[in-house]
């Protein structure tokens, strides 16, 4: 049985017993919600800080505290449009918008409560951001390197912010096959960030045009390899990739999955060309 903990927006909402394939799953339910209070993203926080952030249609952001029974701790304004995706990067935060913008915060843990700062807006794409990921790339010792925030945007580009810098790399991901990214997600490398590195850093998935699955390092401007219609066609179209998601430690580097219109989930493992040349050796001997 799924209880609820606590009531995400205080008073409003009723409690009901639903089925869900045969067990009882207790949900709350608001009877008067609005789009401007629906819920567009979600991401939760490593570490032992017990956060969850939520992108709402309404522009805003909000956190919660995912471990304990406080509820709603801040509430982050600023967009002009949906928040569409929501990501933390170390000791910052980042949230994308339909207002073709990214806001960074720092966040805050003084006094034992965390909070979130604001820090910039991150401008450059050209039309809605449809998605945000976090790209960690460790050094041989297993330490952090670098990270650097990826989106992806209906402009069909994607961008590597340089934060520190404050300038970004414009990949553009609507050239050839790879077409409109709906979705973005970094995998994981044990290989620290060199130039020309061939490493696999993040993965793009196109939406509704094209479904194409590309395979990006963060050091150079082309995609290391793609695949056009990755879940297939249907009626002659591809079927459209909506959402991916890496799969997170050491045992399975660089394996990612994608969900797509065709109702289908599909695990895939990104191979650096060294590693694809290593197979190659092998298989030749």
């Amino acid at each position: 049985e799924i209880v609820g903990r606590w009531r995400p927006d205080g008073p409003g909402e009723e409690e009901e017993e639903a089925a869900c394939y045969g067990k009882p799953v207790r949900k709350f339910v608001r009877t008067s919600e609005r789009n401007g209070r629906a819920v567009a993203s979600l991401a939760l926080a490593d570490g032992d800080e017990g956060i969850l952030a939520a992108g709402r249609r309404d522009g805003t952001v909000r956190f919660y505290d995912a471990g304990g029974t406080r509820g709603l701790r801040q509430i982050l304004p600023g967009h002009r449009g949906a928040v569409v995706a929501v990501a933390f990067c170390g000791e910052n935060f980042l949230s994308a918008s339909s207002d073709r913008t990214l806001r960074r915060y720092h966040l805050d843990s003084a006094g034992g409560t965390v909070r979130a700062i604001y820090l910039d807006t991150l401008y450059g794409h050209q039309s809605d951001v449809t998605d945000v990921a976090v790209s960690h790339v460790t050094n041989r010792r297993g330490e952090v390197a670098d990270a650097r925030p990826i989106s992806v945007a209906s402009d069909r580009t994607a961008r590597v912010w340089k934060t520190d810098e404050g300038t970004h790399l414009i990949l553009r991901a609507g050239g050839g096959t790879v077409g409109f990214a709906e979705c973005v997600c970094a995998v994981s490398t044990s290989t620290a960030l060199e130039s020309g590195s061939s490493n696999v850093n993040f993965v793009t998935c196109g939406g509704e045009d094209n479904g194409t699955v590309a395979l990006w390092s963060a050091g150079k401007k082309r995609p290391l390899d793609s695949l056009p219609a990755a879940h297939g066609t249907e009626g002659g179209r591809a079927n459209g990739i909506l959402s991916c998601a890496a799969v997170r430690g050491s045992l399975n580097p660089d394996v990612f999955a994608t969900g797509s219109t065709d109702g289908r989930v599909r695990l895939w493992q990104g191979r650096s060309n060294s590693d694809a040349d290593a197979g190659n050796k092998k298989q030749k001997k």
